[in-house]
Order: structure tokens, then sequence, then C-alpha cells
């Protein structure tokens, strides 16, 4: 049990724990958001490549 003497600590200790908790969990959103929007950004590459190949004619496709 804690007392009176060891309790301040011990609450310096939780508050500390507490933000480095919240700043991982701040990174990993960051993180996981960065992955996300380069994911979507590959995809639309993908599609205005794919869309610019189809407008082409076929003389040029292989090229």
């Amino acid at each position: 049990m804690l007392g009176p003497d060891r309790l301040p600590a011990a609450m310096r200790k939780v508050v500390q724990f507490k933000r480095q908790l919240s700043q991982m969990t701040q990174s990993f959103s960051a993180e996981v958001n960065e992955q996300l929007r380069v994911h979507e950004l590959h995809e639309n590459l993908k599609k205005a490549e794919q869309q610019g190949l189809d407008s082409l004619s076929p003389n040029y496709r292989n090229l």
C-alpha cells in the first residue's frame, strides 16, 4: 500500500506513463494515416496510368 510519503512519486510515474502512452498512440495513428494516404495515392496513380493507357491507340500501347 502506498503511504503519504510515496504517493506523490507514484502519481508522477502514472502521469509520465500516461503521457508516454498518449505520445505512442499519436505516433502510431499518424503513421497509419500516412501509410493509408500513400496507399491511396499509389492506387490513384495506378488508375490514372491505366486510364491513360486505355485511351492510347493500340499501336502505342506496346512501346
